[in-house]
Formats: structure tokens, sequence, C-alpha cells
């Protein structure tokens, strides 16, 4: 999954290739979204979010990628495990009919990045949370309360701390 993920500026440039790619992340990297080891559903995850530009054709494996995405960001996965979920469900937002499958779920993938937020200070999470903010601008108005609490308190904790 490393190489399939690092080679994906080669393999963009390949239409022979990029054609025959979502059936390669179907076979291969799905399935390790619910492996057992944390490292391959990091490693799926991070694929997911290397190939979230991709034009995906089927319906079935952008629900499946959004259902198995966001069961990694539970407080249960590890927190390398969680961060990239995180990275790669930003990512795959991108297409959009995954919005419709994430929607239901907002409240806890919100939890998810301001706890993330809160262990440790990251710029590619930041900047993930920023776009999921703008893509659920709607759905986020009943939490933007809370929202605006955690981050102040995590502006006072770096203000504190230099």
């Amino acid at each position: 999954m490393y190489a399939i993920g690092t080679l994906q500026g080669e393999i963009e440039g390949q239409p022979d290739l990029n054609g025959q790619m979502e059936q390669m992340l179907i076979q291969f990297v799905l399935p390790e979204l619910k492996s057992e080891q944390p490292f391959m559903r990091l490693r799926a995850c991070q694929t997911y979010g290397v190939y979230g530009d991709l034009k995906f054709k089927d319906q079935s494996h952008i629900q499946m990628i959004c259902e198995g995405i966001f069961n990694n960001i539970s407080e249960s996965q590890p927190l390398p495990v969680r961060f990239y979920a995180t990275c790669a469900l930003e990512k795959i937002l991108g297409i959009k009919e995954a919005v419709q499958y994430i929607r239901p779920g907002i409240d806890s993938m919100l939890k998810c990045y301001i706890q993330l937020m809160n262990e440790f200070d990251n710029e590619e999470l930041v900047n993930a949370f920023e776009n999921i903010m703008s893509i659920f601008q709607e759905e986020i108005r009943p939490f933007a309360m809370d929202i605006c609490n955690h981050l102040v308190g995590m502006y006072k904790r770096c203000i504190k701390n230099d």
C-alpha cells in the first residue's frame, strides 16, 4: 500500500494504470480498512488519502470507503490510525457523493478532530479540520459554540507554552 501511495504521481500520468486504480484499491486496500492490525488500517487510510481525488465510479466503493475511514476515527483506535483516518476523510470528502455518507456522523467526526488537535499540533490536521468546517457549514452550526470554546482553549494553551 505504501508503494501504491508513493507512486501516485507516476500512476496518475499513465492513463492505462490510472483507469485500473479503483479496482486495485477495492481489491487490495479497502479490505485493510477493517484489518485486525492497526498498522494496516493506518496504511489503508493513508492510501485513500493519497487517492482521494481519483474519479471513483463505483458508488458502493465510495460508501465502503467512507464507512471504513469513519470507523477508524473512533476513540477506540490508536492515535496514528485516527490521525491518518481524519486526514484521509478530508480528502475523500472531495467526492460529492461521500458527503452524504459522512453527514449523519458529523458530531462524532467533529469530536475526533477536536480531540486530536488537543492531543498534538499538526498543520495537516488543522487544515483538514478547516476544510471539514467549510464542507459542513450548515451542519456544524449546533456545534459552533463548542468548537469555538475548544479552539480558544487550544489557543490559550499555545500562548501559555510559548
